[in-house]
């Protein structure tokens, strides 16, 4: 699992920031971007009046590698 952003939706505000209990997160070019270590734990996303945080599966086969 893993954190994923929609940079057309994130306003850089920092509320995320705020939240994440491992400081994973920062602000950068106004725009959330997320550092190694994420525990997935989807503080961040509840977070995000925005809605440009989301949790993904990061171990779901991309579309490339299906046969």
């Amino acid at each position: 699992m893993g954190i994923k952003v929609d940079l057309l939706r994130c306003v850089g505000c920092g509320a995320c920031v705020l939240v994440c209990p491992v400081g994973v997160l920062i602000i950068e070019d106004m725009k959330c971007r997320v550092l190694e270590g994420c525990i997935s734990c989807g503080l961040c996303v509840s977070r995000c009046n925005w809605r440009a945080l989301s949790l993904t599966d990061e171990t779901a086969p991309r579309k490339e590698d299906r046969n």
